[in-house]
C-alpha cells in the first residue's frame, strides 16, 4: 500500500511503501496461513482421538476471531502502521504454529479474562 505525501512548500508528491512485501501478497499469505492452514489441522484434530490438539486448535480460533474483531474496528487507523502486514503474517505464523502454540498460550493467560 502506498501512502501519497504533498509537499506544498516544494509541490512535489512522495510515494511512501508501507509494507515489504505488497499488500496483496500480505493479505493472500494471511489468508493461507490464518485460515487455510489451521481449518486443515482443525480437521485433522477432529479425527485424532487426543483432545488435546483439538484444544490448540479451538483456542486457536478464539483468539483468531478477537484478533480478526479488533482489527476490523481499527482498520482505518492500523493501515497506516508501517510493516502492520508482515508484523500480522508473524504473528499469526506464531499464533498457529504447532511448535509455539501462541493461540493456546494467550488463551490460558486470559481465558478468565474471556470468560466474563
Amino acid at each position: 500500500e502506498k501512502i501519497i505525501a504533498r509537499n506544498s512548500a516544494a509541490g512535489q508528491e512522495v510515494h511512501i511503501d508501507t509494507t515489504m512485501i505488497g499488500w496483496w501478497l500480505s493479505k493472500f499469505l494471511a489468508m493461507i496461513f490464518s485460515v487455510l492452514y489451521p481449518a486443515f489441522e482443525s480437521y485433522k484434530a477432529i479425527k485424532t482421538k487426543s483432545t488435546e490438539d483439538d484444544i490448540q486448535w479451538l483456542s486457536y480460533w478464539v483468539i483468531f476471531g478477537i484478533f480478526t474483531m479488533g482489527e476490523f474496528f481499527l482498520d482505518i487507523v492500523i493501515c497506516w502502521i508501517p510493516l502492520y502486514y508482515e508484523a500480522k503474517l508473524i504473528f499469526i505464523l506464531w499464533l498457529g504454529s504447532s511448535y509455539t502454540k501462541g493461540g493456546l498460550l494467550i488463551y490460558n493467560k486470559y481465558e478468565s479474562s474471556i470468560d466474563h
